[in-house]
């Protein structure tokens, strides 16, 4: 699949105190200017985000990459969630569905369990709900490969990719070399740090944050902040 190298990620617009309106014109803009990746989640804002991301792109479906992620970490929870952000993304299916925020060190342990929410993905790439499986994570690189290490063929990995990164616990050093050996999709995100910070606490700008980032072997680079 191609895909524009900037996506518009749904965390944000899902803040509280932001006009519906304008948010809904916001993705439709984005899509309007060639922007065809959209990330969301089943949490950004209790679901709204998914909802707002369905309304804006009623009628458009087919001119997107839609992605979203799953919180649970159990195979049944996991499977309502995903039905659930169906519903709010008025689709019947999503093109890449991941396991959210893989951030602690027992979470791969709970994804792989027998009851774990691998098996959720993996019925939904089979039934059609999903075309491709992936995870996300921005704590630690070694939860990370220990995803990577098990055996599931993975389609993608979302982590930080910044102009900071190398100076602790660095995904682009760590993570980045054995996605692109195994031609996975790697989604580059954080690139301004989260809330910002590397702009407003630094002295470098926007631009050279993001050209940091888009200079790595990356599929595209989620723009959040």
């Amino acid at each position: 699949d191609q895909v524009s190298i900037i996506a518009l990620g749904g965390g944000h617009l899902a803040r509280p105190g932001l006009d519906e309106q304008e948010v809904l014109g916001t993705i439709q803009a984005a899509v309007d200017m060639g922007v065809t990746f959209i990330d969301t989640a089943w949490d950004y804002g209790d679901g709204i985000s998914e909802d707002y991301m369905g309304r804006a792109l009623s009628g458009r479906r087919d001119d997107v990459f839609l992605a979203t992620k799953v919180c649970a970490r159990d195979a049944k929870t996991a499977a309502n969630q995903i039905d659930e952000s169906l519903i709010r993304l008025r689709t019947d299916h999503v093109d890449l569905l991941q396991l959210h925020e893989c951030n602690y060190d027992n979470d791969p342990d709970l994804i792989f369990q027998t009851d774990g929410a691998i098996h959720a993905l993996l019925d939904a790439k089979e039934t059609g709900k999903t075309r491709y499986i992936g995870f996300t994570g921005h704590k630690h690189p070694a939860i990370l490969i220990d995803l990577l290490n098990r055996d599931v063929e993975w389609d993608a990995c979302q982590m930080p990719v910044s102009i900071f990164d190398s100076l602790f616990r660095s995904f682009a050093n760590k993570i980045l070399p054995i996605v692109t050996a195994r031609g996975m999709a790697c989604i580059g995100m954080k690139s301004l740090g989260g809330n910002g910070q590397f702009v407003t606490e630094t002295d470098l700008t926007p631009e050279e944050c993001r050209h940091y980032a888009l200079s790595q072997p990356i599929t595209t680079l989620s723009c959040g902040i």
